[in-house]
């Protein structure tokens, strides 16, 4: 019987996972002007606006009517979540390594903290939709409940 040694060989490269697409907190879906402006939970920003304003219709020749006065609105937005990620790379593992693992669990770390987001602002939204413009509801692979609304 002869002995063999057979060695493993570990690849250069991380497989990266690949991630769907996220929407919610896309520009033009989610007002994100305010994030930093409180850091902690139970803190409020007091968001200033004006009121709408007021369009008539236009009659040549005749003149029109008084100027709007402008009025002043304004919405508290209440910082009531935190979250987190915590993680290490055993610095013997990391000397170890022929890969950036640290790099990798970053990126990784960053997409789960906006999915997050985006699957608390997917309910937020969902849970304003009437009963009347909802067509169904879709089962995503990963299991994440997804709202059609009617668009008639």
């Amino acid at each position: 019987m002869s002995l063999e040694f057979i060695t493993t060989m570990w690849a250069a490269r991380l497989l990266v996972a690949l991630n769907e697409a996220l929407v919610y907190g896309q520009t033009n879906v989610s007002n994100r002007d305010y994030e930093g402006e409180a850091r902690e939970a139970g803190k409020t920003v007091k968001i200033a606006s004006i009121g709408d304003v007021l369009i008539g219709d236009f009659i040549k020749e005749s003149d029109i009517g008084e100027p709007q006065a402008l009025t002043d609105e304004d919405q508290t937005l209440l910082i009531n979540q935190q979250k987190y990620f915590n993680f290490y790379v055993d610095s013997v593992d990391r000397a170890q390594q022929n890969v950036n693992v640290m790099d990798e669990a970053m990126r990784r770390s960053g997409w789960a903290l906006r999915e997050k987001a985006h699957t608390d602002i997917a309910g937020l939204i969902a849970a304003d939709v009437s009963a009347d413009n909802l067509i169904a509801k879709v089962v995503r692979p990963n299991n994440l409940a997804c709202l059609i609304a009617n668009k008639a």
